[in-house]
């Protein structure tokens, strides 16, 4: 195996049929994708023949906002450029003449289940927005596992759902999935959404890949790149193969050690086959932001997989450091102290968990942004308000935005005093701003708010007692005094967010809660070394986020115990 990568030979001027690079965390892939390819063949030949593809848009816009930034072309002209698979599926089936809109849970009729009509009693063609689907907890279990089916077995998927199709592939699912819900129900959830697509002339996502397969259409292309490699399904591995077909000169590009989507069906085993097989294979080697302690620890976490190709890597040049963090005390201490540092992130394996710290973050008056869940700072409403309330009482310029919030919060006449006649009107007022307008206090009257009343109350308290909001914007009054109003107009350096939501992402330092849900209980129990081994994928990349300093929150039964990680 190749080891070392030089972008000018071996990448686009090489011209080989077939290149695998793998890059390691921090090793700068989205870059050497750029140099080695994209640019140089971008000068050789037109942007339609050429396609950098992945199966995330995080991923196709920030490669293609660097290689606008490179040819000084605007971003949507390069969007055939660099997009996502399914972008690309969409249009080929488009192109194919095949007619077809985009299904949004959103649009769904939210009716009481009707089997007889899944079942040809009614005609499903004309009546489909009688069809019984609850778009709740059963509907969401019965479209994954549908999904994961048909992801993992695209050659073996029906063109049309029959009960025998959906019975076949929701076992093939629950192989490799959980569901606290009954079977039937989950058929005749599945039956009744294949209906109403096909009623409705719309497809789910799954669908966009498995009619662009079926299609058999490959537009033959100079260079096809494929980025996240190590996160494709078969369904989009076999997409792949199909575009690959006339194209000269086809790169993935990924690293197997941070495969973890096995839960959605991903396929890690065909990168690392690739990279077993001839095709030329090249490994970034220098990681720019994986610092040495942090290296160490996370090579000790990867090393114990036994099914992999080791990849492997120099550290960052910074020493870097990795703290056991004993308890939740000691974990609010580590991240107020690093977040006057810098970003921080909190990560954690479950939401639940996540809920855990928000809740002791929000009592402390800490700013924090939750990405799985509620947050005092995300709620923008009861914020908006609040700075509105103090910019007021400090005589400060007021935006339209601030006004809405307070206008809404506030209750009508005669129970507040702040307004000068009625709710409809002060909102009326503040709607006839220009979006983005600032208002001046002595002007707040012709938004129909009475300052007096305002100003009279003093304090945020006061005001917040007027308002009868207390208790609403409690949170709010405690990020205030602890840090200051410029805390709810800044964004916090803390995040919370899982492990799986941190990739491709980075922070000054990261603290990750060990905290190990039920699923990786089972598979030690059981000694599922398949389970395993993608649950220290998971921690491996929840460690290599810290750019500086890791911590490590551990507890009784923790997921380094369970995997027989040494940290």
């Amino acid at each position: 195996m190749i080891k070392l990568f030089n972008p000018e030979a071996d990448g686009w001027a090489a011209q080989r049929p077939e290149t695998v690079l793998v890059g390691p965390p921090g090793t700068g892939k989205t870059r050497a994708i750029m140099d080695a390819w994209l640019i140089p063949a971008m000068v050789d030949c037109h942007k339609s023949k050429i396609l950098a593809c992945s199966f995330t848009k995080a991923a196709a816009l920030e490669l293609r906002g660097r290689v606008s930034s490179a040819t000084s072309q605007p971003p949507a002209k390069l969007f055939r450029t660099c997009s996502t698979i399914h972008s690309e599926s969409l249009k080929i089936i488009k192109a194919a003449g095949i007619p077809c809109g985009i299904w949004k849970k959103a649009a769904a009729k939210k009716k009481k289940k009707v089997r007889a009509a899944v079942n040809g009693e009614d005609d499903v063609e004309q009546g489909w927005e009688s069809l019984a689907r609850p778009l709740g907890d059963l509907f969401d279990d019965a479209v994954r596992l549908w999904s994961l089916g048909r992801t993992l077995y695209p050659f073996e998927v029906e063109e049309t759902a029959t009960e025998s199709g959906v019975s076949f592939m929701l076992s093939r699912a629950l192989e490799r999935s959980w569901t606290k819900h009954d079977r039937q129900a989950l058929e005749a959830e599945i039956l009744a959404f294949e209906a109403e697509k096909r009623a409705s002339g719309t497809v789910d996502f799954t669908d966009m890949l498995l009619l662009a397969l079926r299609t058999g259409h490959a537009a033959p292309r100079r260079l096809l790149i494929v980025d996240e490699a190590q996160d494709l399904s078969p369904l989009q591995i076999a997409l792949m193969d199909l575009w690959s077909t006339g194209s000269d000169s086809m790169v993935w590009v990924g690293d197997p050690d941070q495969g973890i989507y096995q839960f959605a069906g991903a396929d890690g085993q065909h990168l690392t086959g690739l990279m077993r097989s001839e095709a030329a294979v090249f490994n970034l080697q220098q990681s720019y932001r994986v610092p040495t302690g942090v290296h160490e620890t996370a090579r000790r976490i990867i090393l114990l997989n036994r099914d992999r190709e080791d990849s492997p890597y120099l550290p960052a040049d910074k020493q870097g450091e990795v703290y056991m963090v004993n308890d939740q005390q000691d974990a609010v201490s580590f991240v107020n102290y690093m977040a006057d540092m810098g970003s921080v992130f909190v990560l954690a394996r479950t939401k639940a968990v996540l809920d855990e710290h928000a809740s002791t973050l929000a009592q402390l008056g800490i700013p924090f942004i939750n990405e799985r869940g509620k947050s005092p700072w995300g709620v923008a409403p009861v914020r908006l308000m609040v700075t509105a309330i103090l910019d007021i009482l400090a005589g400060a310029m007021v935006s339209k935005a601030q006004l809405k919030a307070f206008v809404a919060s506030t209750p009508g006449r005669p129970r507040s005093p702040f307004l000068a006649s009625t709710k409809k009107a002060a909102t009326d007022a503040v709607k006839g701003l220009d979006d983005g307008e600032h208002v001046q206090p002595w002007d707040l009257c012709k938004m129909g708010i009475v300052l007096d009343e305002v100003l009279a109350c003093q304090n945020l308290e006061g005001v917040l007692e007027s308002m009868k909001m207390t208790a609403t914007a409690t949170p709010i009054t405690l990020i205030v005094e602890r840090c200051g109003e410029r805390a709810l107009k800044d964004a916090p350096n803390v995040t919370l967010t899982t492990m799986h939501g941190s990739k491709g992402r980075e922070a000054n330092a990261v603290l990750v809660d060990l905290a190990a849900p039920y699923p990786i209980k089972k598979a030690a129990q059981a000694m599922d070394r398949e389970t395993m081994e993608c649950e220290r994928r998971v921690l491996y990349v929840a460690c290599t986020r810290a750019e500086r300093i890791l911590g490590l929150l551990t507890g009784i039964e923790d997921m380094a115990d369970l995997l027989n990680v040494r940290l």
